[in-house]
């Protein structure tokens, strides 16, 4: 999927309404938290891709060659391992004392955040890559799924996928704006909303309709 819709994936799974009467209020660290877990496995992808464009490289050569390349694989390897994330996972649910029924620390809480959205990313990715994907187990396995549907090749179901994913945005989109009614969540929502055609716009121009 698109990153920004794993942002609001994550969002919209794991925050919680404010004053909700069943549950404490998410507070904005774990929000935070939250959407830097759910961009981490597509974190070492934008650094890069922001060094290859500096170097002038064009798209074509950067996702046709450098996006295979060793470097490259071994780098987003790390952070699109679903055992690496459970393993943060599991060190944040015990240190805070989350086995005895004690009260998470905030530390623990925040890496807790951290760990459900990229593992969130990481799962809902799998499925959607063709000849594109990562090694999801590293380092317990090298192996990548090869999957029948690929969330932007048109000759792997892609235009099918995008129009699927712009109706799940559209109903997170929703679900946040009436969960949340504070600018501080809803004018970045309203940039998430434009981002889509911000990006079909960027990739259309780069390699065609």
């Amino acid at each position: 999927m698109n990153t920004q819709t794993h942002l609001l994936l994550a969002l919209a799974a794991f925050s919680r309404r404010p004053r909700d009467a069943l549950a404490p209020a998410s507070s904005p660290t774990v929000e935070l938290a939250l959407l830097l877990g759910a961009l981490l496995p597509d974190a070492s992808l934008f650094v890069m891709w922001g060094q290859a464009k500096l170097a002038g490289i064009p798209e074509a050569r950067i996702w046709g060659e450098l996006y295979y390349s060793d470097f490259w694989q071994a780098s987003a390897a790390v952070t699109n391992s679903l055992p690496v994330f459970a393993a943060l996972a599991l060190l944040a649910w015990v240190g805070g004392g989350r086995l005895l029924g004690e009260r998470t620390t905030r530390l623990s809480s925040m890496l807790l955040a951290i760990a459900a959205g990229a593992l969130l990313h990481v799962v809902t990715d799998l499925p959607l890559h063709h000849d594109d994907g990562h090694p999801h187990f590293w380092p317990v396995s090298d192996w990548i799924f090869s999957s029948p549907v690929s969330y932007w090749d048109p000759a792997h179901y892609g235009r099918a996928w995008s129009i699927l994913e712009i109706a799940l945005a559209a109903a997170l989109l929703l679900i946040l704006w009436r969960r949340f009614r504070s600018l501080r969540v809803r004018v970045p929502l309203t940039l998430a909303a434009l981002s889509y055609a911000v990006v079909a716009a960027y990739w259309t121009g780069q390699f065609g309709g």
